[in-house]
């Protein structure tokens, strides 16, 4: 780095220019106003001069600095303890589900893969991620879960690129790993109404009865709690969630939020599903009175609890639904294919999809389409007709 400082008079004062040349042999420019008339100040503009160098100095000797503590961090930064870092940063932005998910990602498979090694941020290449990508799929890992690492992967790396720790974000040269087709499973309507003549009599028989009817995710339906329920204007709103923690098997996760904002609705109360919670209602205080003080009021917002008012967990669910189900040899679907169910019924009713997207609560048209744009044939003939009219064919 070269400095060269000049004293020129500009606008009736004298000021100091610096011209300075850096390695790469690019110049630029600084200037100061000595505000100083010329005549009989040569001296007191030699000396704001020198002051003036002195501080262009200082500041390139600290971004000299700063570029080698930067280049020390590059190259003193393994991967893996990268992410933990990163993730505690964006932890705030998170949601404790996301969290705790990204968190397993780095615990379970990428930590095993790149921690022996001991790879450098900076060392990373396209090719270790592809190498990586193959590795989970080898193990078994479907292209979706291969995929959702990839955008963690990507996301995390793309800060250290906005705080200047790396230079490019090497995931972007990474082919993506290529996302599963699926089908959904699902139930026909004479499937749902014997599923809800097995469940009878079930605890979980409400919770099958307003999944199947409005297609409520897992999560939204042990989520609602009386103050959801509007009695009076007929409504059931989805605010909150409850997840399972995966940190913490012996506790569930409550949130209030939903997994996107399309998720945030409200849906009719009809008068099937509002006899069922006045039932579930009176269960629960029958309930209270069984077990007087070993009760646990602390969930009892909470529509679904066992009878000793803990909340239901999730896993409890899909676990009993599916033991239900294989023992009176019925088609085995998930209980997350319920949700699938009332789509595929709603379609087959004639509905249009973007009532299903709403009704669903998707986040995008795209989604529903992409999903369950299979079990609506309309549109291909409707398609036919208006070819065949174009080209006076036969229909």
């Amino acid at each position: 780095m070269k400095l060269r400082a000049n004293i020129v008079e500009k606008r009736g004062t004298l000021q100091v220019v610096v011209t300075i040349k850096d390695g790469f042999g690019k110049t630029s420019q600084r200037w100061r106003d000595t505000k100083l008339k010329k005549k009989g100040n040569k001296k007191r503009a030699e000396r704001i001069k020198e002051q003036f160098i002195s501080e262009i100095e200082q500041e390139i000797a600290m971004k000299q600095e700063d570029y080698l503590v930067l280049k020390q961090e590059k190259t003193e930064t393994p991967f893996v303890d990268y992410l933990y870092s990163y993730l505690e940063t964006a932890k705030p932005q998170l949601s404790k589900t996301s969290y705790f998910s990204y968190k397993r990602y780095i615990d379970i498979r990428i930590k095993g893969y790149f921690g022996p090694s001991g790879i450098m941020l900076s060392d990373l290449k396209p090719v270790h991620l592809q190498r990586f990508y193959q590795k989970i799929l080898d193990d078994g890992c479907t292209g979706n879960t291969a995929l959702h690492y990839h955008a963690f992967i990507r996301k995390a790396i793309q800060e250290a690129c906005m705080t200047e720790q790396i230079d490019e974000n090497i995931a972007d040269r990474v082919r993506r790993p290529k996302k599963d087709s699926f089908v959904p499973n699902f139930y026909t309507k004479d499937d749902v109404l014997k599923l809800l003549q097995i469940f009878k009599g079930e605890k979980l028989y409400p919770i099958i009865l307003l999944t199947v009817f409005y297609g409520f995710r897992r999560s939204e339906v042990l989520g609602l709690k009386w103050d959801a329920i509007d009695f009076m204007n007929k409504t059931i709103t989805i605010k909150h969630v409850v997840l399972e923690n995966k940190e913490d098997l012996t506790t569930v996760l409550k949130e209030d939020r939903t997994k996107n904002a399309s998720s945030y609705r409200s849906v009719p109360l009809i008068e099937t599903v509002e006899e069922e919670l006045v039932k579930l209602a009176r269960w629960k205080e029958k309930n209270k009175k069984l077990f007087g003080a070993e009760y646990n009021y602390e969930d009892d917002d909470y529509l679904f609890t066992m009878e000793n008012g803990n909340i239901i967990r999730p896993d409890f669910v899909s676990k009993r639904f599916a033991k239900v189900i294989k023992r009176n040899n019925i088609k085995r679907i998930r209980f997350h294919d319920l949700r699938h169910t009332t789509a595929s019924i709603m379609i087959g009713n004639g509905e249009h999809m973007k009532k299903v997207q709403e009704w669903l609560g998707h986040a995008s048209y795209t989604t529903t389409a992409n999903l369950y744009a299979h079990l609506d044939p309309s549109f291909k003939y409707a398609s036919a007709e208006n070819l065949a009219n174009t080209f006076g064919f036969k229909k």
